[in-house]
């Protein structure tokens, strides 16, 4: 009798085992659509700060000149906005960027070949205000 009760316990274990595997090998792909909602709420608030960015750019072949002509737009930039009323600790002008641009070309035998076209450079400018 005692085998008997071994080999029943040992039998159930196994079919309860592979029932679990089972169910889990078939819910495998299953999806949880479910949205667990802990609290909500609303607040109405007044915005107190503005932020706006811009970028602008200039290309020549001589690196030099190109520079120049950047930072002249960055004092054109810098004037217009103070005479709009943004203060200069309100502005925030990034590092200068350059990029070498060139034009790539195919041969007809399928040869490449690239041009140099000239120095971009480009620079942001951001304003963060709190006069909204």
């Amino acid at each position: 009798m005692k085998n008997y009760l071994s080999a029943l316990i040992i039998g159930l274990s196994i079919v309860i085992g592979i029932g679990i595997l089972a169910n889990t090998y078939k819910n495998r792909h299953r999806s949880q659509d479910l949205i667990y909602v802990t609290g909500s709420g609303a607040k109405d608030f007044k915005s107190d700060l503005i932020v706006w960015s811009g970028n602008f750019s200039q290309k020549n072949f001589d690196l030099k000149t190109v520079y120049k002509s950047l930072n002249d737009d960055k004092e054109k930039i810098r004037e217009y906005l103070i005479s709009k009323g943004v203060t200069e600790a309100e502005m925030k002008f990034s590092s200068v960027n350059i990029n070498r641009e060139y034009d790539y070309s195919y041969d007809k035998n399928s040869n490449s070949s690239s041009t140099f076209t000239g120095y971009r450079l480009s620079q942001n400018v951001e304003i963060e205000s709190f006069e909204v």
